[in-house]
């Protein structure tokens, strides 16, 4: 398959985010060994997934931009859907 996603370094660790299942979820992966320096094995996290489109609410729902935290301490994340952006926040 082809990666479209992004990824978010959040306390030192990198996470990559990224969208499945046609179209149906954003997921993330985190690195199994921190002190591999090339980080070649991930994990997906227990909390999957981050955003949930099983319903299909969004149509065209992939490529998450990195996760960015504003000043009011709330994370915000950018994908596109219905042909133009979509915010998503937590």
């Amino acid at each position: 398959g082809v990666f479209s996603g992004s990824a978010t370094i959040v306390n030192g660790v990198p996470i990559i985010s990224y969208s499945v299942a046609c179209q149906k979820a954003m997921v993330t992966a985190v690195p199994v060994d921190m002190s591999d320096p090339q980080l070649k094995e991930w994990k997906k996290p227990k909390y999957e997934p981050i955003i949930n489109n099983t319903d299909k609410k969004y149509h065209n729902f992939r490529d998450p931009t990195e996760g960015i935290m504003g000043s009011d301490g709330t994370w915000r994340m950018v994908t596109v859907c219905d042909g133009g952006p979509c915010m998503f926040k937590s």
